[in-house]
């Protein structure tokens, strides 16, 4: 009651109020007081409404940008050693630069040593929001390094660190094949590798966005690419047999009438007549070739979906053995990255509508992210790329095409790639290629073995 006298004292008072305005009359002034109550209360309203959803949303960008900063992995890399030579590399929480380093370096002294590196990162990639940088020491760390990582200042203030401690082994290189290679072959010996090639994609072709994948012809006269992004395949014919300095572009086929459509990877049948691409996350779409090797007419016959065997949420790598009846996933995402290989039965060979699961997996413990797989054709090698760092790791299957028993062979290449995407061997094992996924290289770099 109280409320309401107050309400009715007011627009007594206002009606009063107006009404020793000239010419207005008592039950005009009412009228007018009552819409000029309305209005004030209108616009308190806009004001409280504005106040609200200004704070809102200036929590909500202060809580997205504190979660974009958020520095979720920091790897430790050593590059020799001597516990020389450190790269020190972020991963996660959005697409920001490294302004600086700061490590407090543990020599086994009373008293920790603070060594600085400072300078802008590598460029990062925008898909793992990564980056990085080198830290060279003039005395080597022997217990731990704690690295304080600071992004950039004029977009995310915010330092993580990490502790590691023991520092990581690097296993000794060892010089062999780890397979039934002959002894003093340099066939599939990493050993062995040069670069003697490195092709910048865009000098033969119109911008490809983020090549992902490379593949060839089983005689060397014919390479393609897959595009991360544009949804297309990318064929170029070589003069020379395997020799990628002497590529030139042919076609590019469409494989998703999409908009920005993400594929991981890609392989083909062995005689060229059927075509396997990862549209991301978890789907493996098989193509028909009308010509073998000649990818100017596919079309996309079936489609497998991964994601019913509750495996990795995402995939980056795919192969078959040679007859077709085995595939193998390289997973990419799980809780974070997945490190796991998964192998496949197919009851009817190439047909990816046959599918099955063998319920056979290997986790890959050499790095935390893994972007492609080879197995070699006499199924009794896998190789594996990783991206961050860029390296091969080679591993040895106790029985032919079956991942269930698998051995690393202490053996790692490192390819001067940033960011790499995918890789291929020649049939002969003499030649290995790798393809950089990051936009700002697009390069092919091509590795030979030095022969005995």
């Amino acid at each position: 009651m109280k409320k309401k006298k107050r309400k009715a004292d007011s627009h007594f008072k206002l009606v009063n109020i107006i009404q020793k305005l000239p010419n207005l009359k008592r039950s005009q002034s009412s009228i007018i007081a009552t819409v000029l109550l309305i209005l004030l209360v209108l616009a308190a309203l806009v004001i409280v409404w504005n106040i609200v959803h200004y704070t809102i949303k200036t929590k909500s960008l202060e809580a997205k940008k504190l979660s974009s900063c958020i520095v979720s992995y920091i790897d430790i890399e050593k590059v020799d050693n001597n516990n020389m030579e450190f790269v020190i590399r972020r991963r996660g929480g959005g697409d920001f630069n490294i302004a600086s380093v700061k490590l407090i370096v543990d020599r086994g002294n009373p008293q920790k040593l603070t060594d600085v590196c400072t300078g802008l990162a590598s460029e990062p990639d925008f898909r793992n929001a990564l980056s990085s940088v080198k830290c060279v020491f003039s005395e080597a760390p022997t217990k731990s390094i704690e690295a304080f990582l600071e992004l950039d200042k004029s977009v995310c203030p915010v330092t993580g660190k990490i502790e590691i401690s023991p520092l990581p082994e690097i296993p000794p290189k060892q010089i062999g094949n780890g397979d039934n290679s002959q002894p003093g072959s340099t066939i599939w010996d990493f050993s062995s590798l040069i670069k003697d090639y490195e092709l910048l994609i865009n000098d033969i072709i119109s911008p490809v966005d983020k090549p992902e994948d490379i593949e060839f012809s089983p005689d060397g006269k014919k390479m393609f690419i897959l595009g991360y992004l544009d949804g297309k395949v990318h064929q170029f014919n070589l003069n020379t047999d395997w020799e990628i300095s002497t590529a030139n572009y042919y076609i590019s086929s469409s494989i998703s009438n999409e908009i920005s459509p993400i594929h991981n990877g890609f392989v083909f049948n062995s005689d060229g007549t059927k075509m396997y691409v990862i549209k991301y996350p978890n789907i493996v779409n098989e193509y028909s070739i009308s010509s073998p090797w000649d990818i100017s007419n596919l079309n996309q016959i079936a489609s497998f979906n991964v994601e019913g065997f509750d495996l990795a949420l995402s995939y980056s790598g795919i192969a078959f053995n040679t007859d077709g009846t085995k595939m193998y996933l390289q997973g990419h995402y799980k809780d974070f990255y997945d490190r796991n290989v998964y192998q496949f039965t197919l009851d009817t060979a190439w047909d990816i509508t046959t599918t099955r699961y063998d319920s056979i997996s290997f986790t890959a413990i050499q790095v935390s992210n893994y972007q492609d797989l080879f197995l070699k054709p006499v199924g009794k090698n896998m190789f594996l790329l990783s991206n961050y760092p860029d390296k091969i790791f080679k591993y040895s299957l106790n029985n032919d095409w079956d991942i269930s028993n698998v051995n690393y062979n202490n053996i790692n290449f490192v390819v001067d790639s940033f960011g790499s995407g995918g890789f291929t061997f020649s049939v002969d094992g003499k030649k290995l290629y790798v393809v950089s996924g990051v936009s700002s290289t697009k390069k092919i770099f091509q590795y030979s073995t030095v022969t005995n």
